[in-house]
């Protein structure tokens, strides 16, 4: 029984800290936004890097979009997504 009640706290315990979310503050390098997420590390996805700008995405269910212009953070959101209908009137 003592096992199968220290079992269920290790359960408990992993499950509450997975749920960690991101941490980001706007202006902050790419350095530092990695070093404050650490645990994670394997949730990011580069989708785009050029000169100026370098793109991850969260491999989530909801995804999150982190946009860096010359190394520093400058967008975060949710992505766009073109309509799935485009209504066009014709007069």
């Amino acid at each position: 029984m003592r096992k199968l009640a220290i079992l269920s706290l290790v359960t408990l315990m992993l499950a509450f800290t997975s749920c960690v979310s991101v941490r980001y503050q706007i202006g902050q390098t790419s350095q530092e936004f990695f070093a404050m997420n650490k645990h994670h590390l394997g949730q990011f996805r580069m989708i785009k890097e050029s000169q100026e700008w370098s793109v991850y995405r969260t491999n989530t269910d909801e995804p999150y979009y982190f946009y860096f212009h010359y190394g520093k953070l400058y967008q975060v959101d949710r992505g766009a997504r073109a309509s799935d209908i485009v209504i066009e009137h014709r007069y």
